[in-house]
């Protein structure tokens, strides 16, 4: 009698399952490591960019003020 190589249902079946997953822990560690990243964007990009902005309204103020234009009063 031959030899039967083809995989069976049961092989199948595991292979699937540990594709499935390796496919879920590479998407949670891709989003992790996108959230990291991201987060770390935010801030090297927020720090000066608050700055800058903060910077920006001062001057305009200033700017306003030296104009004599009123300050808008809340």
């Amino acid at each position: 009698m031959p030899f039967d190589d083809r995989p069976q249902p049961a092989d199948l079946a595991r292979i699937t399952a540990t594709a499935v997953l390796l496919s879920a822990i590479a998407l949670t560690a891709a989003f992790l490591g996108a959230g990291v990243y991201a987060i770390l964007a935010l801030i090297v990009i927020g720090g000066p960019l608050s700055i800058y902005s903060n910077a920006l309204l001062k001057a305009i103020g200033n700017h306003r003020r030296a104009a004599g234009t009123p300050r808008a009063h809340s």
